[in-house]
């Protein structure tokens, strides 16, 4: 059973504080000063959580320089190096996901939005209490997503841009179907268990492809 390194993952997660930081205020002003009573087909939550899970991944996967190298000499395995990267990232995420949500859930939003004048509110804040469960489930394929590209790529055999293609197909077929508005309830589970199953895999794939990564200095 893999055991959490705190040094590791305290240096990991000290290469992306800046750019949680960045992400969570950018977040969090969106989530309290949309005007718009919120729905799930929104693009900029969806959009904003794949560009912050792809700045992640790329954060902390590069494959060349030193500091990536030194990881490696210092007697962590790849399987180690590997999840304590998709912690994270996985942390990461939370905190920025977690904060926006807590605006939303809590009376902060609608609060604010009385202040500022909005009639939608209080009255429409029930209404937006199951979006940020969708954020949530962008993050949970985006990041699995994201992490297996970048392996790919500095896999040392061919083939490494089929899996940026896989996931740019994925995401022009994914996004306009989350963004009709058209699922019924049964059906967006469906989808949900579909888009978390594909998660697992690309992640399981990752896991496994990551161990012949080459690592240049």
């Amino acid at each position: 059973m893999l055991r959490i390194k705190p040094g590791l993952l305290k240096h990991l997660l000290r290469k992306i504080r800046v750019l949680t930081v960045v992400a969570a205020g950018v977040a969090c002003l969106y989530a309290l000063s949309t005007e718009d009573v919120m729905r799930w087909q929104d693009r900029p939550p969806m959009t904003f959580a794949f560009i912050h899970s792809c700045l992640l991944i790329l954060s902390l996967t590069h494959n060349t320089g030193g500091r990536l190298a030194f990881l490696y000499t210092r007697g962590y395995s790849r399987n180690c190096l590997w999840a304590h990267t998709m912690a994270a990232a996985g942390l990461s995420a939370l905190i920025v996901w977690g904060l926006a949500a807590a605006i939303v859930w809590t009376p902060l939003r609608s609060s604010f939005q009385m202040l500022v004048g909005n009639p939608s509110f209080p009255i429409m804040a029930p209404l937006e209490t199951s979006v940020p469960w969708v954020w949530l489930l962008i993050y949970a394929l985006s990041l699995p997503l994201f992490c297996y590209v970048r392996v790919r790529r500095a896999h040392p055999t061919r083939g490494g841009n089929g899996a940026g293609i896989l996931m740019i197909v994925l995401v022009v077929e994914m996004l306009p179907t989350l963004r009709t508005g058209r699922l019924g309830h049964g059906h967006w589970r469906i989808l949900a268990g579909v888009l978390l199953v594909a998660a697992a895999v690309t992640l399981a794939a990752s896991r496994r492809l990551h161990r012949k990564v080459q690592v240049l200095s």
